[in-house]
């Protein structure tokens, strides 16, 4: 099995690397296991952090003195989760075009759970929020 399974990733990755002969254990390292090492998320969502937030998008923009659209000083902004791109963390800046800042299959239990609730109900069905804020709150 292990000869066998080492083959098959060897080919789908087409790398002439060395590759372990034990298998991942559970269905999530199957899913990402790859040859090498792997970029983790740079969304700093974790007890370390204490501070980072999910914030709605009402909450995240405010009107500014000459009525255009600008992010919240009250918040130190991490990154920002569109439901189109559901996967992924982009930057959340109002002067700068969007980057990848990491994925979410990266971030904690915790920070999964508020995604969910913030873009379903408690029947769990989707509402009309479309985007979420990672975000700090400034003191």
């Amino acid at each position: 099995m292990r000869e066998v399974y080492a083959t098959y990733v060897q080919s789908f990755f087409s790398v002439n690397a060395e590759i372990p002969l034990l298998p991942p254990t559970g269905l999530r390292e199957q899913l990402h296991y790859k040859v090498g090492e792997v970029k983790m998320s740079s969304v700093n969502y974790s007890l370390k952090n204490k501070g980072v937030r999910l914030i709605d998008a009402q909450d995240a923009w405010v009107k500014g003195k000459n009525g255009k659209q600008r992010l919240n000083p009250k918040f130190s902004f991490v990154g920002k989760i569109d439901t189109r791109l559901p996967n992924l963390i982009m930057t959340a800046s109002d002067k700068k075009k969007p980057t990848y800042k990491g994925n979410t299959c990266d971030l904690n239990a915790t920070a999964k759970r508020q995604i969910v609730s913030h873009f379903y109900d408690d029947k769990g069905k989707r509402n009309k929020k479309a985007i979420a804020y990672f975000g700090i709150p400034k003191k």
